[in-house]
């Protein structure tokens, strides 16, 4: 991490440059760079039997599916989808055009500060594929529907009690576990 937006370590933002981490292994299938899509569960695949799995897309969580400052960031293609669970905020970034991350395309209406109001963002930002971006949005949704979960009132009422502390705690947990 180089300080941009105030980042300087690692954390729960899943930045392009905190999730892209180079891997150097030996040589596999003759290769000597690989650009393929891999995620730190295909290191068994990578190491030991010298696979390098075929994805298209991968999954990148900050956080467990229970904590408030999750995170989920899923790749695929030249575009990255970001949903935010603490205010289910969405963005989606065309990372060949904006491999920054400066400019989300999730909206076709774009908020001028300037003028407190909005309009087009076609008017505002140029992108050679706006047409693309509903069908793009929506398999994103897809995607993060098929693996998002959410605390059941079970679980919601265990993490009350343990931010209550001591005794409602080990309460709780008694009547949970009958």
């Amino acid at each position: 991490m180089n300080g941009h937006e105030g980042v300087l370590g690692y954390g729960f933002h899943g930045r392009e440059d905190e999730i892209r981490i180079p891997l150097i292994t030996p040589r596999r299938n003759g290769l000597t760079v690989c650009d393929a899509l891999m995620s730190n569960i295909d290191m068994y695949s990578i190491v030991f039997e010298g696979k390098i799995p075929e994805r298209d897309h991968i999954f990148s969580d900050t956080a467990y599916y229970g904590q408030d400052h999750r995170i989920l960031n899923i790749i695929k293609g030249k575009y990255k989808y970001v949903y935010h669970k603490v205010d289910g905020r969405e963005e989606l970034f065309d990372l060949f055009w904006d491999p920054n991350e400066q400019y989300s395309l999730m909206s076709d209406l774009h908020f001028d500060q300037d003028r407190n109001d909005s309009y087009p963002a076609r008017e505002h930002y140029f992108y050679d594929s706006w047409d693309e971006l509903p069908a793009v949005r929506e398999e994103f949704r897809q995607l993060r529907a098929s693996m998002w979960r959410e605390l059941t009132p079970q679980e919601k009422a265990y993490k009350k009690a343990r931010s209550l502390g001591g005794r409602v705690y080990r309460k709780l947990r008694k009547v949970i576990r009958k």
